[in-house]
């Protein structure tokens, strides 16, 4: 059974022909999900093309999710469905009603033939590494939400870099990636800055604050407004079982970070 087909006087570039022969023998029933395809060496020995050549025709259909890799043991159909024209890998935090309208947003916003896979690191820094490191060179584009996470600059580096893109939080060490990101500090800063004269009212401003799920630049902000304007302030994780104070102002965020105030 001859899957790839090369003809050296057609204008199309011979890594293009492997991909179209690929999907023509999909197309014709010669391949089904799960079967293997010839190896990279077998096309590369019957036709007389360079290894990237055939490299080159892999990886784009690799990255498009038609084939997907075993190491040690070849290449191996993935799905029957050629028309998917990019695969996006898409690494969130976790599940909460701002990553939906963040999602939805996202999928509504996209061309057709556009397959988008989601996953969530929960703040755990293992699954982060291992989402990133299982999936190298499976996807055309990665979008990733690093959160708080530390390290996560050298986990991002094994990915390839002009297909990465930041999302929510610029760390130190990614700023060389195009990211899309929110500017948490100046938000905060200019929101209580708003409200300053009603905040002035009391005694003291108490933030609820999440060291490992929300954005450090929130906490920042905070303090600068409170040192700014000599505001009284206090940081703590958890109000549960505290007795609100008259004269304290509590700062509550939601999960689209949102301020919701708790007074006495």
């Amino acid at each position: 059974m001859e899957i790839v087909s090369i003809q050296n006087d057609s204008g199309m570039p011979k890594y293009k022909q492997i991909v179209t022969s690929v999907e023509n023998a999909i197309v014709n029933g010669l391949l089904k999900k799960g079967d293997k395809l010839p190896s990279l060496n077998a096309i590369k020995n019957e036709h007389s093309l360079s290894r990237d050549t055939v490299l080159a025709a892999f990886n784009e259909l690799k990255n498009r999710g038609i084939i997907h890799s075993i190491v040690g043991k070849g290449y191996y159909l993935s799905t029957e469905n050629i028309l998917v024209e990019q695969k996006i890998f898409l690494l969130f935090d976790e599940l909460n009603s701002f990553k939906e309208d963040l999602y939805n947003s996202f999928l509504q916003n996209l061309g057709e033939n556009i397959q988008v896979d989601i996953f969530f690191h929960h703040f755990n820094q293992d699954i982060f590494a291992k989402l990133i490191n299982d999936n190298v060179g499976n996807y055309s584009s990665y979008i990733i939400m690093p959160v708080n996470l530390v390290g996560t600059e050298k986990i991002i580096h094994n990915l390839p870099k002009d297909k990465v893109y930041i999302l929510d939080q610029v760390h130190k060490g990614l700023e060389e990636y195009p990211a899309i990101y929110q500017n948490f500090e100046k938000d905060i800063f200019n929101g209580l800055s708003s409200g300053l004269l009603s905040i002035k009212k009391y005694k003291k401003i108490v933030l609820l604050f999440s060291d490992e799920k929300q954005p450090k630049g929130i906490l920042k902000g905070f303090q600068l407004f409170c040192n700014q304007h000599t505001i009284v302030y206090e940081v703590v994780s958890s109000i549960k079982d505290r007795i609100l104070e008259i004269g304290e102002l509590y700062l509550v965020l939601d999960d689209k970070n949102l301020i919701r105030i708790i007074k006495k």
